[in-house]
């Protein structure tokens, strides 16, 4: 189903504006133009953005990315970067004081994100928000008895915020909050409920799980009683989704799983309840150790209401873009 392929990792795309990464620059679209911009770094973080093989291994790369404001809002490595799109200069940087996250919320002028890192010792989790006008931080609320935060989402149809953590099954848990401040356990309990993304619609919300110890579904949640259905079996732990006017879309990952032995990562499409898998992408031969799991990320961003981009990684078409 793919109609166009674009070289590097699409980061960012609504009906004005793209954001693309190749390498060690940034590509701005916008209004029929374009603009590069060089990421800032030190030697190493510019040895693995020039060379891939090299930038998984270190985990150098780009993983979230905003337009707000004629500024680019960059998480590189473990950094967020501010880039001024009129001159070029890098306005902010800041070393993240966790691991990168795994998802990263924006909703209105602030940036949220839960802290994702290995935590053996089960110390407290906490939110994050960064103000995009004043470039300030704040830790509004932190979580025990989990190992992590997989993501925090802005529900428009409830008008509040969900988040999802992990992995051991009494820390899977889906979770709301009106202001981030505090929340609330709404289903969990298992690895059924281990979720990374979710999407919204009126009536229902949208999972996948992410368990290589279990075989892995796509779910749908009826908000009004909050009955899970299986849509779908997949192949692999799902860890990313995307929605446009008439579709919802999930990428699987390849993983090292007994449970979940396929090599492919896998992109499915659900429309009016029905799912199918339309694209699939061999993982590479490199080590899932040291050069990360298969996988294909989403980018943030409105779109256009009708198209999508993915990028595969860790693919044997690792960082080229697609558009269905």
């Amino acid at each position: 189903m793919e109609s166009e392929t674009v070289n590097g990792r699409i980061l960012y795309f609504d009906k004005k504006n793209l954001i693309k990464a190749v390498g060690n620059t940034i590509t701005l679209f916008n209004e029929n133009k374009s603009n590069t911009f060089d990421i800032p770094g030190n030697f190493l973080h510019s040895l693995g953005r020039r060379f891939a093989i090299i930038g998984r291994l270190l985990r150098s790369s780009c993983h979230h990315a905003f337009y707000y404001g004629e500024k680019i809002i960059l998480f590189v490595d473990k950094r967020l970067i501010i880039i001024d799109t009129v001159n070029g200069n890098c306005l902010y940087e800041f070393r993240l004081t966790s691991s990168r996250p795994l998802v990263v919320c924006n909703y209105k002028n602030k940036i949220y994100y839960g802290e994702y890192f290995t935590n053996p010792l089960r110390l407290p989790v906490k939110v994050w928000s960064f103000d995009l006008n004043s470039f300030s931080w704040s830790c509004v609320s932190q979580i025990s008895d989990i190992r992590h935060i997989h993501g925090i989402f802005f529900d428009p149809y409830e008008d509040l915020f969900w988040m999802t953590t992990g992995d051991l099954d009494s820390e899977c848990f889906i979770w709301k909050s009106k202001d981030l401040s505090s929340f609330e356990k709404v289903i969990g309990g298992s690895q059924k409920y281990r979720a990374v993304h979710l999407i919204f619609s009126e009536n229902s919300i949208y999972y996948g799980s992410d368990s290589p110890s279990e075989k892995n579904y796509l779910y749908r949640l009826d908000r009004r009683n909050l009955k899970t259905t299986i849509i779908t079996q997949v192949g692999g732990s799902v860890f990313y989704g995307y929605k446009t006017q008439y579709r919802i879309y999930f990428s699987t990952a390849v993983e090292p799983s007994y449970v979940n032995p396929n090599p492919f990562v896998e992109i499915w499409s659900i429309c009016n309840g029905e799912a199918k898998k339309i694209s699939v992408h061999k993982k590479d031969f490199f080590s899932m150790k040291y050069f990360q799991y298969g996988q294909a990320f989403f980018p943030y961003g409105a779109g256009d209401g009708e198209s999508v981009y993915f990028t595969p990684f860790s693919t044997v078409d690792h960082l080229t873009s697609y558009r269905i």
